[in-house]
C-alpha cells in the first residue's frame, strides 16, 4: 500500500535457473517492460514502480521461463491510497434553477480511502459563504446539497471539497447555478435543398432557458402516437432529411398518419413543438419553397410551408 506520489518497489523471487523475468500486472496478464521514461524499472527478479498515480493500483506478479516452462509468483497487491478528487473534474456543471425552486447538487468524487467529511461554500460577484452541514448530506462518495435560489444574489457559483486520511481535495468540484427556465419553441422553419431523397429543413431557435439547449425533429403518427424517426442537433436548429424513399414506406406503413415536428429541450424540460403541415412524402411532394398535402376529398392543392404552434 502506498501513498499517490512516492515510490514503491515490489521484489518477486523465483526458484531455479531461468531465462529472464517478466512484471506481470494484475488478472489481466499485462506484461510491464522496463521503460525508464515511464519510471517503470525492472531487473530478472525485482520490478520497480517510480510516481505511482492512482491508475498503478491492482495486483502483480512475477514470472520466469526456463526449458522446462513457466513458473508464476504469487500475486502481491498494489493499493494506491490518494486525496479526493471531483468525478467530473475536467468541467464547471451548470445547474439551472429559477426562483424559488430547489435543486439537488450533487457531488461525486473520487477517492481511497473514502471521504470522512465534506465541505461547501457559495461564492457570488460580491461574497463567499460556507453552506451549513444541515443543507447536505453524504452518503458514501457523494454529497447532496439542496439549494433554493431566492434573490439575483443566489445565483453563483458552489464549490464542493472532500477530505480522508490521506488529505484534503486540492481542486474543489465547481457547480454554477443560473436562472433557468423551460426553452421557447423554435419558429420560422424553411424547407430548402430538396431532391426525391432528401430535404433540409431550419427554424429560427427560440430563447434557451439560460441552458444549454438541443433540438430535436421527430416524424411520429397521429394514428398510434407512436415516434418512427427522430434527428437531434445540439448547434442549431437543422435537420437534413435522407433517405426519403425509405421515409415513404414508413408512410405507407402507417396509412399517411405520419407528421414532422420540431422543439427543443434543455435541463429544465421541452419547449412547445412546432408541427409542419400535412404533407406527402414522394418525388412529386415538393416544390422549391412549396408544400404540397392531401386535402380529406382527395384534392390536390399546393400551400407555402407554415407551422403551427402545439403543445409539446
Amino acid at each position: 500500500m502506498v501513498v499517490l506520489g512516492q515510490r514503491n518497489e515490489f521484489v518477486g523471487r523465483l526458484r531455479g535457473k531461468g531465462h529472464g523475468g517478466k512484471g506481470i500486472r494484475g488478472g489481466t496478464g499485462i506484461h510491464l517492460e522496463h521503460n525508464t521514461s515511464a519510471r517503470v524499472i525492472r531487473s530478472n527478479q525485482s520490478l520497480v514502480l517510480q510516481k505511482i498515480t492512482k491508475h498503478y493500483a491492482g495486483n502483480y506478479a512475477c514470472s520466469a521461463i526456463n526449458d522446462e516452462g513457466e513458473t508464476v509468483s504469487n500475486q502481491l497487491p498494489l493499493r494506491v491510497k490518494y486525496t479526493p478528487m471531483c468525478k467530473h473534474a475536467d468541467r464547471v456543471i451548470l445547474i439551472g434553477a429559477s426562483k424559488d425552486e430547489t435543486v439537488e447538487v450533487v457531488c461525486e468524487i473520487q477517492a481511497d480511502p473514502p471521504p470522512r467529511t465534506f465541505r461547501w461554500k457559495f461564492n457570488n460577484s460580491g461574497e463567499t459563504l460556507d453552506v451549513g452541514s444541515e443543507r447536505f448530506s453524504v452518503n458514501g462518495s457523494r454529497s447532496i446539497l439542496k439549494y433554493t435560489p431566492v434573490t439575483d444574489q443566489d445565483y453563483g457559483t458552489l464549490s464542493c471539497w472532500a477530505s480522508n486520511e490521506v488529505g484534503t481535495q486540492q481542486h474543489p468540484c465547481l457547480f454554477q447555478v443560473v436562472l433557468a427556465a423551460l426553452p421557447n419553441a423554435v419558429s420560422n422553419c424553411t424547407v430548402f435543398n430538396r431532391t426525391e431523397l432528401s430535404v433540409d429543413i431550419q427554424c429560427i431557435p427560440g430563447y434557451d432557458g439560460g441552458l444549454p439547449q438541443i433540438f430535436v425533429l421527430e416524424m411520429f403518427s397521429t394514428r398510434t402516437g407512436i415516434t418512427r424517426f427522430n434527428l437531434s442537433n445540439a448547434e442549431e436548429a437543422l435537420f437534413s432529411l435522407e433517405n426519403l424513399d425509405t421515409l415513404t414506406s414508413m408512410m405507407v406503413q402507417e396509412n399517411n398518419s405520419l407528421r414532422l415536428r420540431i422543439y427543443s429541450y434543455n435541463q429544465k424540460g421541452r419547449s412547445a413543438a412546432y408541427l409542419l403541415p400535412d404533407f406527402i412524402i414522394g418525388s412529386t411532394a415538393y416544390k422549391t419553397g412549396e408544400w404540397h398535402y392531401q386535402q380529406p376529398d382527395g384534392a390536390a392543392e399546393k400551400r407555402t410551408a407554415q407551422f403551427a404552434l402545439i403543445d409539446g
